[in-house]
């Protein structure tokens, strides 16, 4: 699971609960580096959250993936480093950038989590977790060491009373830090993040909306290539091409399917843009497969018999579902083919 930390020591009277928020911020590191979760944060300012949940996850022997999300415009050093093994031997940083100021970078860690944890903070929390709703995300609010998470924490309990937590998870965003705050507290967020209906309820919809699309096209590819014309006007060589794209649909659908697992995307809108790039695609390898047939026999041959149909049908469906599916280097042997013709 990715979750996202937002919240600092820049508010008022910050100081009397500096080494509590600490602690907590390193304990809740932890928690995230034992539970095997993604954790995503923007800033490196030692006053923040997310420099103090870093250090904490570093404590934890392993491997732990982190994205630093940052403006394309800051210029400074980035400190965060897995190439410096004494600083975090245990940490491995992926660094993102996104275009605009911090207003802007919020936005792309908040659509990038499954969960927001707020602890803290000034204004830049309050946004947060206003902008969260539009971007699906749910917030956890840990209110206690004061800040903008006093003001803004009654916001969080929709979340709450949506996937049942318990009594003493829903305390345990409110009640002074104790030693079973964190575990308690990453807890609820993993049910948060797993069971919100809030938002997941269209999510559900797009998914079994693709698997209906990508079964129905494998049962179409499979009925083609069994009957092997599907009208008397269809021809073998027709019936080819359409088996090429057919697979290059469902080599994007899988690619599609595996990226959702990791981005928490199941957009209908994406999957179509990827089979909009499929059709591009299956027509640049059908052009390679006629200029291929013209370079070695002088001539375009599309006299197939029934063998000969089917073991140029299941090459070509090969070679569309794996380029779909590994579509970036399809690209790139097409371009470099295409440029050896011309």
């Amino acid at each position: 699971m990715k979750i996202a930390i937002i919240g600092s020591l820049k508010f008022e009277n910050s100081n009397a609960v500096k080494e509590d928020f600490i602690r907590a911020c390193k304990e809740i590191g932890k928690k995230i580096a034992l539970s095997g979760d993604t954790l995503i944060i923007g800033s490196q300012d030692k006053a923040t959250a997310d420099y103090h949940v870093v250090k904490g996850m570093n404590e934890i022997t392993g491997k732990h993936t982190v994205y630093v999300w940052r403006p394309a415009i800051d210029k400074k050093k980035i400190l965060y480093n897995s190439s410096n093994n004494n600083a975090y031997q245990n940490i491995n940083f992926k660094i993102r950038r996104a275009n605009g100021w911090w207003n802007i970078v919020h936005l792309y860690v908040i659509d990038m989590a499954d969960v927001i944890i707020i602890i803290g903070g000034g204004k830049g929390s309050i946004a947060a977790s206003q902008s969260a709703p539009a971007l699906k995300t749910p917030v956890a609010i840990i209110s206690c060491f004061g800040g903008a998470s006093v003001e803004i924490c009654d916001s969080s309990k929709q979340y709450y009373n949506n996937v049942n937590l318990t009594h003493d998870e829903i305390n345990a965003f409110y009640e002074s830090w104790t030693d079973k705050s964190a575990a308690t507290i990453i807890n609820a967020v993993h049910k948060l993040g797993k069971h919100n209906n809030i938002f997941h309820k269209k999510s559900l919809i797009n998914v079994i909306s693709i698997f209906c699309l990508l079964f129905l096209l494998f049962v179409m590819w499979v009925l083609i290539f069994a009957v092997n014309k599907i009208a008397s006007f269809i021809t073998y060589e027709i019936s080819i091409f359409l088996l090429s794209a057919l697979a290059c649909f469902l080599g994007s659908g899988a690619r599609y399917s595996f990226r959702s697992l990791s981005n928490n995307d199941n957009g209908l809108f994406l999957i179509f843009s990827e089979f909009s790039r499929s059709i591009a695609l299956v027509f640049g390898f059908i052009l390679l497969f006629l200029l291929g047939q013209l370079v070695i026999n002088g001539n375009i041959s599309l006299n197939f018999d029934v063998e000969s149909y089917r073991r140029v049908a299941l090459s070509m469906s090969i070679i569309g579902f794996a380029s779909a599916f590994l579509f970036e280097k399809a690209k790139l042997i097409i371009e470099k083919k295409m440029e050896s013709f011309l």
